[in-house]
């Protein structure tokens, strides 16, 4: 139960991070290539670092398809920046 909640957290406080880089990189530093490549980056890592997570939660299908969903809107908004 302890490791299923410091998983849990382990997501949530990875995506937080991850979307609040990218809103960042989107309206502060548009046109940067530095910052595309460093939002990209830790999408990336934000990424492999949920998906450890996730398994180790033991979450249920209806939870592991919302984190994927989250997963999949993160990768997008990275993609968007301009």
């Amino acid at each position: 139960m302890i490791k299923e909640r410091q998983a849990l957290g382990t997501i949530k406080s990875e995506l937080d991070e991850a979307f609040a880089l990218v809103q960042s990189a989107k309206t502060s530093y548009k046109g940067r290539e530095d910052t595309r490549v460093l939002a990209r980056n830790r999408v990336a890592s934000a990424t492999k670092n949920v998906r450890s997570a996730l398994s180790a939660a033991h979450l249920g299908e209806s939870e592991t398809r919302l984190v994927e969903a989250k997963l999949a809107a993160l990768a997008d908004a990275a993609s968007r920046i301009s």
